[in-house]
């Protein structure tokens, strides 16, 4: 019996690493009826769920060990977004963003999915501090108006870095936040490409820094200065408070044929570029496997294949990632289902 007990675990784990879609470490938060939190926490390697009551006895940890720095590039090129609410295509990306209660920056990239980094959230192998009872300030006519997270997921090959991956490569996470009276502006995602957010390649990032005044947002627009398969390299001006916000840029919506402001990386620390010769900030790429996880915790997988242009798919497919087409066409995973 215990020798069948674990030939069978054996090939529950073989299934789950082989299956990119089951490839995700999460938790769900739900407040039960006699006041106590329930938190359900998805375990990457068995893919079952282990329910907490007490979210008090979670592992969680002040540790910062990742992404130590951000650098200022000469003069500070920053500057001050106003507070007035104006959700216009020039202010979208600006309203959009969003202010966790941990001390991080994050976009929304849906009416209630927030991508931020996942470093604000989990750590060498812990949640941080502060994560369960995180929040999300988000812009209204009057104001900030605070929203709690539901849903977290982060890639597994940042949870566990020991699998042969660069994790900085998955530093991003995927919030579901308490649902709006109404819709909110978002900025959607799109798909780096070599094409259209290559080198030299003009971005633009929002943030609420640290070394800037409490709940104030800043702009600073710089251009691509280095790239590979997981990350690019920039000379925007960014200091702590901004890890996790999104780094957009204007692309072309192969539906409508239109420029349109997208989300294409996220923010995430300071590191020596490709060559190893020049440190720069950089941001995580919203590559092929990127793109197909944060299109199913989102779950708008439908909408994500439409949005792929045929210089896109080709692309895809000539870097070896065929694998994210035939994803994007398979039903949404369980979690989207409304009862």
């Amino acid at each position: 019996m215990r020798f069948v007990l674990i030939i069978c675990l054996f090939i529950v784990v073989v299934v789950v690493v082989c299956e990119r879609d089951v490839k995700y470490f999460g938790y769900e938060r739900h407040v039960l009826e006699n006041g106590e939190h329930e938190v359900n926490i998805h375990n990457p390697f068995l893919d079952n769920v282990v329910v907490q009551r007490n979210v008090a006895n979670i592992p969680e940890t002040n540790n910062e060990h990742h992404v130590e720095r951000r650098e200022i590039f000469g003069e500070d090129d920053r500057d001050e977004v106003s507070r007035e609410h104006v959700p216009t295509e020039d202010k979208l990306a600006e309203v959009s963003t969003v202010l966790l209660s941990v001390g991080c920056t994050g976009m929304l990239v849906t009416t209630e999915y927030v991508l931020t980094a996942a470093h604000c959230i989990h750590s060498e192998g812990h949640f941080k501090k502060g994560y369960s009872n995180l929040e999300v300030a988000i812009e209204m006519e009057y104001g900030l108006e605070w929203r709690g997270v539901t849903s977290i997921f982060l890639p597994s090959n940042w949870t566990h870095p020991d699998w042969g991956v660069n994790p900085d490569y998955y530093d991003y996470a995927v919030l579901k936040i308490d649902p709006l009276p109404h819709e909110v502006p978002h900025v959607p995602i799109a798909l780096t490409t070599d094409i259209q957010h290559g080198v030299e390649s003009k971005i633009s990032v929002v943030g609420y820094f640290d070394d800037k005044p409490e709940k104030t947002k800043w702009l600073v627009t710089c251009n691509v200065i280095d790239e590979d398969s997981g990350v690019m390299w920039h000379e925007c001006d960014v200091t702590y408070g901004g890890s996790g916000a999104g780094m957009y840029s204007m692309h072309i919506n192969p539906v409508t044929n239109r420029m349109e402001l997208r989300t294409v990386g996220i923010l995430s620390g300071f590191n020596f570029d490709s060559n190893k010769e020049l440190e720069l900030n950089y941001a995580v790429r919203i590559n092929p496997t990127n793109y197909y996880y944060i299109c199913s915790w989102t779950c708008q997988m439908e909408w994500c294949l439409e949005q792929l242009s045929q210089g896109a798919k080709r692309e895809i497919r000539e870097k070896g990632d065929s694998w994210v087409l035939d994803k994007l066409t398979e039903s949404s995973p369980p979690y989207c289902t409304t009862e």
